[in-house]
Formats: C-alpha cells, sequence, structure tokens
C-alpha cells in the first residue's frame, strides 16, 4: 500500500542510529496525518480526525534526513510523475505477530524512500 497523501507533521523528535554489521543508518520517525475536509458554511478547512504512524528511512537517505528534520517539520510523501512512471516516496506494510501470550498483533510501518520538506508561511 502506498501512500498518497499530500502533506504530513513529524510529531516527535526523529530517532537516529546505525544498526546491524554494517552499521547501516535507520531514522524513526512519528507521524502526525491531519484528515481535513472543507466547511462551506466558515470557508475553511477543518480537521475531522487524525491518524498517526511510525514511519523509517534506511540507508544514505536516513542520514541526510537525519540532519534535516525536526519535530513540526511538514512532508510530502505523496506520489509523482517523471519520465512517464508513478513514482511513490513511501510505503504503508502492515506487520503482524503472535506475541507471548498468544495472541495475534499488528502495526502499520512506513517506509519512506524520499520526501519533500515543506515551508509554510506564519499568517
Amino acid at each position: 500500500m502506498n501512500i498518497s497523501t499530500n502533506f504530513i507533521t513529524i510529531g516527535a523528535e526523529p530517532e537516529y542510529a546505525t544498526v546491524g554489521k554494517k552499521n547501516t543508518p535507520l531514522l524513526k520517525l512519528f507521524l502526525i496525518e491531519n484528515h481535513q475536509k472543507f466547511n462551506k458554511n466558515t470557508k475553511e478547512y477543518e480537521t475531522i480526525g487524525t491518524s498517526t504512524y511510525n514511519a523509517q528511512m534506511w540507508g544514505d537517505r536516513a542520514s541526510e534526513a537525519a540532519m534535516e528534520l525536526s519535530k513540526g517539520d511538514v512532508l510530502d510523501l505523496s506520489t509523482y510523475e517523471e519520465d512517464g512512471k508513478i513514482k511513490h516516496r513511501a510505503n504503508i506494510q502492515e506487520n503482524s505477530w503472535t506475541d507471548k501470550n498468544g495472541n495475534e498483533k499488528s502495526t502499520l510501518q512506513v517506509t519512506i524512500f524520499d520526501y519533500e520538506k515543506r515551508e509554510f508561511a506564519n499568517d
């Protein structure tokens, strides 16, 4: 499954580490997505719900992002077209497991391949 949302906010300071025998860069992010709807009466967008995601980035892009990103930054993770091909900046995968008590568990994991950082002017 791929993410098609336009903007998503980093909700906590990113956590950078290197893992494994090859010290592969890993950046963990907590993301917040506000779902909005246009109110015809007020002529403004209203938040009607929120989703949160745990996300990860790997490799050189994770190292670069660790130096650039912080809590409150807004990312564009939407798909885009390049050279006639659709490119995905991120995908979502469901991870399932059985805990030590025999309970079935699952969580959504977002893997980010690329992003655009968005800057918004304060009104």
